[in-house]
């Protein structure tokens, strides 16, 4: 069952587990056009309400900055999801992330609604991982809380020491 990219946005936001189990089967090139689609719609909603003087920079750093992100960041989710037993592969993991940016891309746009979209991205790409890797919650949850919180406390650190 392919569902169309409105199906997917609904299901990523209310249906989660279900809408991971029917996209199980998604390549990563179907994934990629679902995040770079709401990523450009993000990025242009970003540019508009966010910087008005500057909406082509807005528009620039949410697109390319999102691109790098969920690929650098999903090789660190990787790592973790590895490290903790899920053996699906790194297409699975790329596609919880990207698939798990929709409340964010969505929403994320919207002043002060962006912190809950941030929120609800974690709880989705949990569920991803949780789905795809086949991982039970309390491993889907570790893997994001190290991904995120290590270099966030290594960074912390440099930024306490000054270096």
């Amino acid at each position: 069952m392919v569902l169309s990219v409105a199906e997917k946005v609904r299901g990523f936001l209310f249906s989660l587990a279900k809408t991971f189990d029917v996209s199980k089967d998604d390549t990563l090139g179907n994934a990629a056009q679902y995040f770079i689609a709401l990523l450009t719609i993000c990025a242009v909603l970003s540019g508009v309400v966010g910087w008005r003087d500057h909406g082509v920079t807005m528009f620039v750093l949410v697109f390319i900055l999102g691109i790098i992100g969920v690929f650098i960041g999903g090789l660190r989710v990787h790592l973790w999801v590895y490290l903790l037993g899920g053996r699906k592969g790194i297409t699975q993991t790329l596609k919880a992330l990207t698939y798990g940016a929709t409340p964010g891309c969505v929403l994320g746009w919207i002043p002060i609604v962006g912190f809950v979209a941030v929120v609800w991205g974690f709880i989705v790409q949990t569920v991803g991982i949780r789905q795809l890797h086949g991982l039970p919650t309390r491993s889907a949850v570790l893997v994001l809380v190290l991904a995120i919180s290590i270099p966030l406390s290594v960074h912390t650190q440099r930024l306490v020491r000054g270096v």
